[in-house]
Formats: C-alpha cells, sequence, structure tokens
C-alpha cells in the first residue's frame, strides 16, 4: 500500500469520523434538519429519542463504544500476530478497522456472519499480504472468543433460569 494512498484513506477516516461525532452531539440540530428534508417519521421519532439524553450520558456511550473498538482491536492484532501475520503496525490498525466497519454496517444472520468476517478480513488484509490463513484463524479466533463462547455460556445460564409467573395473573 502506497504512503500517499494511506494517508488519504486515514483523512477520509477522520473527516467522517468528526462529521459523526459533531452530528452525534448536535442531535436536535440534526432533528432540524431531517425534519426540513422530509425524512421518515422513524427516523424523526429515533432522533428525538436520543435527544433527550444529555451530552454527558452520551459521551458515556461513544467512550464506552471506543473502549470496546480498542479492546476488540488489540485481541484482532494480537491473534494475527500469534497465528503468524506480521504485518506494520499501522496497516494492521486501518485494515482492523476498514473490517470492523464493514462488518458492522453489512447485515448478517448467525449461519453466515463467520463467513462474511472471513471474507471482509480476507479483502482488507489482501492488500498486505497474499497469506491470509493468519488472518483468517484469528477472525474465526476472534469470533469464538468475543461470540460463540459468551453465547454459549448465556444459553446455558438460560437453561438454568426459571421464569416465575406472577400469581396474580
Amino acid at each position: 500500500m502506497t504512503k500517499p494512498f494511506l494517508a488519504l484513506v486515514i483523512l477520509g477516516f477522520t473527516v467522517c469520523s468528526i462529521i459523526v461525532i459533531l452530528a452525534y452531539f448536535n442531535v436536535r440540530f440534526l432533528e432540524n434538519v431531517f425534519r426540513r428534508l422530509r425524512f421518515p417519521e422513524k427516523w424523526n421519532q429515533t432522533l428525538h429519542v436520543i435527544s433527550s439524553y444529555s451530552s454527558g450520558e452520551l459521551l458515556k456511550v461513544v467512550i464506552g463504544a471506543f473502549v470496546r473498538y480498542v479492546i476488540f482491536t488489540t485481541q484482532f492484532i494480537w491473534l494475527i500476530r500469534i497465528f503468524g501475520g506480521h504485518f506494520p503496525l499501522s496497516s494492521t490498525i486501518l485494515m482492523s478497522a476498514g473490517t470492523f466497519f464493514v462488518i458492522a454496517v453489512v447485515p448478517t444472520f448467525t449461519l453466515t456472519e463467520l463467513g462474511i468476517r472471513g471474507a471482509v478480513a480476507a479483502y482488507f488484509f489482501g492488500y498486505l499480504t497474499t497469506d491470509l490463513l493468519p488472518v483468517l484463524i484469528a477472525v474465526f479466533s476472534l469470533w469464538v472468543i468475543n461470540l460463540a463462547i459468551p453465547a454459549l455460556f448465556g444459553a446455558l445460564f438460560m437453561l438454568n433460569f426459571r421464569f416465575v409467573k406472577n400469581k396474580a395473573e
């Protein structure tokens, strides 16, 4: 990947991030714009609900999301390196960001999720290497660690959970 292209991609992500953050913390302004542009009422209702939260509460959500993103990215980088992928850190972070963004935007369901995750990671990391095995194993491992194992524990917990009916019903 060439340095000018990498710089352009980073600049694009930065500009988009700034726009999204400004819109997020100025939801009332965005709500007025949506009303003027006659967006669907459902969108306006959603924005109205978000606008009822204080800036402090919205900031807590952003901080929580950022911490979660940093943890996932760190796990992904470590797993890639553990499985033999040794790429420059800046490129790995950038490709991880692209992978996580597309995974978040593309709708999936349980049976196709792992395949789509692998395909997206292969697409982005294909710019860095032709040996995608460490990346694909890392994607699978990340999915197992962060989704499959917690879902299994949740399912086991729900099997032992007793739903108590209210006697007044």
